[in-house]
């Protein structure tokens, strides 16, 4: 009954997303919950199932549905009836809609809007029987939806938007694929895909069906995918060999390099005179290197290029490169296939960048790792996400203005859909909350509990009241109990006058108003509800202090990174780094550490090596900051760099032995005695106090004097940081 987003659409429909393609289990399972709901289920094939598969699929469905629900079974392209269990009403020519060529666009209606007579499931089996990934499985019908809202407003469209519609040779889209920013984009968003693409620059909608194709462990170390891309970018001035003549037109989108399977049969058709089906018994033998199979189809093609006045080692070598390059070869129908779909959700990266990013976090709702990497992809690309909030946000991420995403309730951790689902209700059907009060008292028939409270607090999704977070969740039970009271009052008749606006608001209780939490412990509560720090970062208050130490940030350093396919540069022994920042995910590997350098602008995998683990053992824990030396390498068989760990100290330790000044920034505001009072605590010490005072007219610099020196401690940064911000002091060690 739920709009979904476009990418997770089928594993929401099926219910079910792991099944073994190997055994029916996962399929029964699936169905079986379906059929016993009593849903009727219409059941729409793929093409591509072979009939054994396509049989087998059939008589599962017809074991469960024999008791339960009812089960239409359709061809996906034809619209052809394949099977019909408990529909003895069932008219087909009362019901051509679903009987077109083009049913399945109009069937899937059902699964996005109330009312529907089917509930759709959408299944494809690949060869061999395996069960294709749901997600590249998504519908893009027409209209296009993103989460809850369509697009529609297309110029070139008029307004009819239809994927299916869009040019293959957009420019725009191009653009952003060779820009390698291909977060959320199908098939194309790993980190060697992204670097494949910055090597090929990608212009037509072949080079995005050769990607998909070439990014295999066989074209990457077979010199294939090399050979393309250097042809590629030597365009017209490049001289490619076609080993033949009339092969040209086989190979020339590919510039000479045998890419796909269909190649191969296709060379064999027009040179040696192969038939189809004889071209698919060599790609079959090619791919499964049989010997003796190989020895014969060798002897059948070049008999066969002689008969088409081809000279014999011309026939040998063709041969021999085609077996070469055969085994690597891909089947063009699944990358033609992909790819389509990678471009599509490209283009709409391109033209509805901010619905994109919507849809996609709905669709990894409950995934924070990747609700991260788009959030950083959002940043990169000027969109804001704004806070969860109690009185805008719905169970799932909309667009709220152009260039703004609103955060879900959904992914508040603790959060169901239902209790995200009612606040939106109710905030819709009577107005913003005004208050926790009016909060608790206006869901409590919902019975929302204490726990849910305390994470939409601590989410940010109640700072519209206000009011502190500490002040809120301290007078969590006193919401709980006023809105108890005021339930029970209501059941029971006793209302009286008091359920006058006027004498309701005066028996409102008074919050328990406490000084907001130190930052450390605020993001900290904010992690615990979101799974990664939204309103700030632990590593903030040390950011200014450490660009002292440290060349670059995280993300600055990853975008090296990148441009260095395989480390050059980074291994040699004088290239040791230094980077800085919050250590979290820490694991034990063996006689290793694994876990990962935060700083706020980027992530980073750390490890250090069993020799050097004992050195760290009681430095390095979950949240710890630390200052790190050390040498970068790619781990090709994880896909990933990591940063190899010499040496380790924390941050404060590090800033406490190098600092040598205190730079205070202040204002108008600015209160003397009360910035006197916190230094005096920390008197006397190593390092200087230097106050730069600006205001609209002016600025100062002043150095206090030598009886003014403190000692750069965590307390002192705790002080300062609650007295004026961590944006408004900094460390300068030299």
């Amino acid at each position: 009954k739920r709009v979904y987003p476009h990418r997770a659409i089928t594993s929401h429909i099926v219910g079910f997303s792991n099944i073994d393609g190997k055994g029916r289990s996962g399929i029964e399972r699936g169905l079986q919950n379906k059929l016993n709901s009593g849903e009727n289920v219409k059941l729409s094939l793929d093409v591509r199932i072979q009939n054994s598969a396509r049989n087998e699929l059939i008589k599962t469905i017809q074991k469960f549905s024999a008791q339960s629900g009812s089960v239409i079974v359709m061809d996906i392209d034809s619209g052809e009836i394949l099977s019909l269990v408990n529909y003895p009403d069932f008219d087909p020519n009362k019901n051509d809609k679903l009987l077109t060529k083009n049913h399945f666009n109009s069937a899937t209606q059902g699964v996005y809007e109330m009312g529907s007579t089917f509930k759709p499931i959408t299944m494809a089996i690949g060869l061999d029987k395996n069960i294709l990934d749901f997600e590249m499985l998504f519908d893009v019908s027409n209209p296009i939806r993103f989460g809850k809202f369509t697009i529609n407003d297309y110029k070139p469209y008029n307004g009819k938007l239809n994927i299916k519609d869009i040019s293959l040779e957009d420019k725009d889209t191009y653009n952003l694929l060779s820009s390698a920013r291909t977060v959320g984009v199908f098939q194309l968003e790993s980190t060697g895909m992204r670097d494949l693409i910055k090597r090929m620059q990608p212009s037509r909608f072949d080079d995005v069906v050769a990607l998909v194709a070439l990014f295999r462990p066989g074209p990457l170390q077979s010199g294939m995918v090399d050979d393309y891309i250097e042809r590629k970018k030597g365009g017209k001035t490049k001289i490619i060999d076609y080993l033949h003549p009339t092969l040209e037109t086989i190979l020339k989108p590919t510039y000479g390099v045998i890419v796909y399977q269909e190649q191969v049969m296709q060379i064999a058709q027009k040179l040696a005179n192969y038939t189809q089906g004889s071209a698919d018994i060599l790609r079959k033998a090619m791919g499964k290197k049989i010997p003796e199979e190989m020895t014969k189809q060798k002897d059948i093609f070049i008999e066969g290029a002689l008969v088409n006045d081809v000279k014999e080692p011309t026939a040998k070598r063709i041969f021999d490169l085609i077996e070469k390059f055969a085994g690597y070869g891909f089947n063009k129908s699944h990358s033609v296939s992909y790819a389509m779909i990678a471009y599509q959700t490209a283009w709409l990266k391109t033209h509805y960048r901010t619905e994109f990013f919507a849809a996609s976090m709905t669709a990894d709702i409950d995934n924070t790792d990747k609700l991260i990497v788009f959030k950083e992809d959002c940043e990169s690309f000027e969109i804001e996400i704004k806070g969860p909030c109690v009185n805008h946000s719905r169970y799932e991420f909309f667009v709220e203005s152009e260039k703004q995403i609103r955060y879900a309730l959904g992914a508040i951790k603790g959060l169901g859909e239902s209790i995200s689902e009612a606040i939106s209700r109710e905030r819709q059907d009577n107005g913003n909350y005004q208050n926790i009060f009016d909060f608790c008292s206006r869901l409590s028939s919902e019975k929302i509990s204490k726990r849910t409270i305390e994470a939409l607090i601590t989410s940010g999704a109640f700072d519209c009241f206000g009011e502190t977070r500490a002040t809120l969740f301290q007078s969590i039970e006193m919401a709980l109990n006023y809105s108890n009271r005021l339930s029970l009052e209501k059941e029971t008749g006793q209302s009286n006058l008091f359920y006058s606006d006027e004498n309701i608001q005066e028996s409102i209780p008074t919050l328990n108003r406490s000084k907001e939490w130190v930052l450390s412990q605020l993001l900290k509560n904010e992690f615990t509800s979101l799974g990664f720090y939204f309103s700030g970062h632990p590593f903030d208050a040390y950011r200014e202090d450490c660009k002292h130490l440290t060349k670059s940030n995280l993300a600055t350093l990853k975008k090296m990174m990148d441009s260095q396919k395989n480390g050059n540069g980074y291994n040699d022994k004088e290239s040791m780094i230094q980077v800085a920042g919050l250590i979290t995910n820490l694991k034990r590997r063996g006689n290793n550490y694994t876990f990962k350098i935060d700083d706020g602008s980027a992530i980073l995998e750390g490890i250090i090596f069993g020799e050097r683990r004992e050195n760290f053992r009681d430095l390095l824990s979950n949240n710890s900051l630390l200052f790190l030396k050390g040498r970068l390498r790619f781990d090709s068989f994880a896909d990933l760099w990591q940063f190899v760990v010499e040496d380790a100290v924390s941050i404060d330790s590090i800033i406490n032995k190098k600092a040598k000044t205190l730079l205070i920034k202040c204002d108008s505001k600015f209160d003397p005695e009360r910035l006197q009072k916190i230094l005096q605590v920390h008197t006397p010490g190593s390092c200087k106090i230097q106050l730069n005072y600006e205001t609209d007219i002016h600025s100062t610099k002043l150095k206090l004097g030598e009886e003014w020196t403190v000692s750069p401690t965590k307390e002192l940064r705790a002080d300062l940081t609650a007295e004026l911000g961590s944006h408004n002091f900094q460390f300068i060690s030299h």
